[in-house]
């Protein structure tokens, strides 16, 4: 994977020795606007789903049922090894539940592939980690909050 692999989510990423790899990196204020007026995390990053860039953070999805939102980088890591620091939110109206979770995905793919696998395609190759908040009736006995699951893009949702 190493060079190929491009980043589905938000964050800083850095490279082994400490310095930041400014094109995979974002925080506000977010002053880029495209063609169709739209505000833009930066020209190395797209946005699609439910997102919002504001000025000054990123909602991938609003506090309802059934939205779903993503960022993707549009050029490889460029490096085998690095780290990320991330930093986010999960927040809502309600008093317990702020949607099914989030995840961040380190995929050969070109491009964002959505699908059912907390926003994914389940036949990525490459890594993802799930931060599940909610834990579903059918899979209680076996619930995550965190999990880290790897495919070479061949296996199903239901070997990984």
């Amino acid at each position: 994977m190493g060079e190929r692999i491009r980043l589905i989510f938000f964050f800083f990423l850095y490279n082994v020795y400490g310095s930041e790899l400014e094109a995979m990196s974002f925080s506000g204020p977010f002053t880029t606007i495209n063609t169709q007026g739209d505000r833009q995390v930066s020209k190395n990053w797209r946005s699609s789903g439910s997102t919002q860039v504001h000025q000054n953070f990123v909602r991938l999805t609003p506090d309802r049922q059934s939205k779903k939102g993503a960022l993707w980088a549009t050029k490889p890591i460029g490096v085998s090894e690095a780290s990320v620091a991330l930093k986010f939110r999960i927040s809502g109206q309600g008093k317990k539940y702020f949607g099914d979770g989030m995840a961040l995905w380190l995929t050969e793919s070109r491009s964002y592939r959505p699908g059912d696998f907390h926003g994914f395609s389940e036949k990525f190759k490459g890594i993802g980690i799930i931060i599940d908040t909610f834990k579903n009736a059918e899979t209680l006995s076996y619930h995550k909050d965190i999990t880290i699951v790897m495919n070479q893009g061949e296996s199903e949702i239901e070997t990984i």
